[in-house]
């Protein structure tokens, strides 16, 4: 069988929760665009720790994809409350109407794949209406259940329903699912008994009880599982191996350490799930909302390696790997991980690199026809040796920037069509703003500032204001007084606002306009001392200094 190279794919996440298939995906160099949470408390813990990354606080059911950044995956999480083993769906339960809502959300963002994580019981109904209603999407689906003590080594008897989907038929074909490794991990290296842990969990209202029903027979290296049944009664079980459900404060899972009888910490949690120390949790959003969410976490360590064989498959090169046969069994040993293939496909990607030189063509919405016309008129002349890739620049922040900073990365040159409409993008210039910062823009960056006589390229413009008037102190300070002014009705509308989560948006808006004010001058001056040719001048000359300073031959 073929699989592709590793190459940056973008990626919605859909009721993230803390973010751990977000966390799982950026590990293999996807990148994440757009994810959305419910509970605002969990949004400081998710934002903190995919800081990259527009997100919503916001139901599914009131996303509209159409105002959604495009993405070529579309992972989540889909709760399970809502079956039953009697009635294969209760279209009335919460949790089948989140179903639909993301089998929507596919329907509008189209995605070439997707990965949805859910309770392992769903796997009973072979052919329920879940996954027929994926298929009437045009999507061809595998599912695994896979656990995070045979798939990611880790001694934590937690398993998940996987489901991936893919458009394409051969890529659907091509791939497998990760195949079962050694466990190596113990509970010790994930619990640390022999460490002090904070006093309250020591003091927690179920420890008390469990302390006074078991006293002297609790033992250190066993799992006691609290759990509350109704008027006050609760019962005690003795586990040797820590249990997967947890619901604050109902049911407890609780350990003896050196120290005394505690619960299990929400780190603890975390690291069984795999996931690292340095992950951030604010302990503010208050116990029972720590706890359900960071209990019910995707498994990083088993989600990462889908998540890698998934991008291989979707990457534009192609190497040999061994073929394997797919069934619906849920034990799919016969599996072969394509972890072995990365560093053939990384190698094989620089390679492609070096002959293709990326070239990124940036733009303000309104000089549409400008970039068309550059396109054309370069395509041809640079074909075989060099690619040109574009975005549209005016769409929203959280779209456009993602797309950019992506494209800055990864491409060799980027092309400014420097504008009047452009210097007073905020999406344009906080994207310049970010460009420079890397040491190399100067050798990255090609300028065309754009003149008001450049309007006869123009299709249809109205207006006669298009060119970038820089030459001059009192027009560039034109563009300061413009950056200012946005910034004080900013601030005036940041003053007015009641609601904590937006003005939260508005003050992280108020940071990027402050930026921008900042930096505009010092660009604006970079402009006008640099030597660049006029629109007509490249279109005269063929495009040849341009293609010169790229070093394409």
């Amino acid at each position: 069988m073929k699989v592709g190279l590793i190459l940056k794919n973008t990626v919605i996440d859909l009721m993230s929760g803390i973010g751990g298939l977000s966390i799982a995906f950026r590990n293999v160099g996807a990148e994440i665009v757009f994810a959305n949470v419910i509970d605002k408390k969990v949004f400081e813990i998710y934002k903190s720790n995919v800081p990259e990354c527009q997100v919503d606080v916001e139901k599914i059911e009131n996303l509209n994809g159409a105002f959604l950044p495009d993405a070529d995956i579309i992972v989540g999480s889909i709760p399970f409350q809502g079956f039953s083993a009697i009635h294969s769906i209760s279209r009335n339960a919460n949790s089948v109407i989140l179903f639909y809502e993301i089998r929507r959300i596919i329907r509008e963002k189209k995605p070439k794949a997707f990965l949805f994580e859910t309770d392992k019981s769903l796997e009973k109904y072979k052919k329920t209406d879940l996954f027929i209603e994926l298929e009437k999407e045009g999507y061809y689906i595998k599912k695994a259940v896979m656990g995070a003590k045979e798939f990611g080594n880790s001694p934590y008897l937690k398993e998940r329903l996987y489901i991936v989907g893919f458009s394409d038929e051969e890529n659907f074909r091509k791939f497998v699912f990760p195949a079962k490794i050694n466990l190596t991990k113990t509970f010790e290296d994930m619990i640390y008994v022999k460490e002090k842990q904070d006093e309250k969990y020591y003091k927690e209202q179920s420890v008390e009880k469990i302390k006074l029903r078991m006293g002297s027979e609790l033992k250190q290296g066993m799992f006691y599982q609290y759990r509350y049944m109704k008027e006050g009664k609760f019962q005690i079980y003795e586990l040797e191996n820590c249990p997967s459900d947890f619901l604050y404060p109902f049911n407890i899972t609780i350990i003896k350490d050196s120290y005394g009888v505690r619960m299990l910490t929400p780190r603890e949690f975390l690291r069984l799930q795999g996931i690292k120390d340095d992950f951030y949790i604010s302990e503010n959003s208050g116990m029972k909302i720590l706890y359900r969410y960071v209990s019910r976490s995707s498994l990083i360590n088993v989600s990462e390696r889908i998540a890698k064989n998934i991008l291989c498959i979707l990457s534009s090169e192609d190497i040999e790997i061994e073929e394997t046969s797919q069934t619906e069994k849920v034990d799919q040993t016969e599996n072969v991980d394509v972890e072995n293939q990365i560093e053939e496909c990384e190698e094989k990607y620089l390679d492609v690199k070096e002959k293709y030189k990326q070239i990124f063509l940036s733009y303000c919405q309104k000089d549409k026809d400008i970039a068309d016309l550059i396109e054309s008129e370069l395509t041809p002349l640079i074909k075989n040796k060099a690619k040109i890739s574009r975005d549209i620049r005016d769409v929203e922040y959280h779209g456009s920037f993602k797309n950019f900073m992506q494209s800055i990365e990864k491409h060799d040159f980027v092309i400014m069509l420097i504008s009047d409409n452009y210097l007073k993008s905020r999406n344009c210039m906080f994207e310049v703003s970010e460009a420079v910062k890397d040491k190399d823009y100067a050798r990255k960056i090609v300028y065309i500032i754009l003149k008001d006589e450049d309007i006869k390229y123009y299709k249809d413009r109205s207006d006669s204001k298009i060119g970038a008037n820089i030459y001059s102190v009192i027009n560039q300070a034109v563009y300061n007084k413009y950056w200012q002014k946005q910034m004080q009705d900013l601030k005036a509308e940041i003053d007015t606002i009641q609601d904590l989560t937006y003005a939260t948006n508005l003050i992280n808006e108020q940071k990027m306009l402050r930026r921008i004010s900042s930096d505009i001058p010092e660009f604006m001056e970079f402009l006008r001392d640099c030597k660049s040719l006029s629109l007509s001048e490249h279109i005269e000359n063929k495009f040849s200094e341009m293609i010169k300073f790229m070093g394409i031959k």
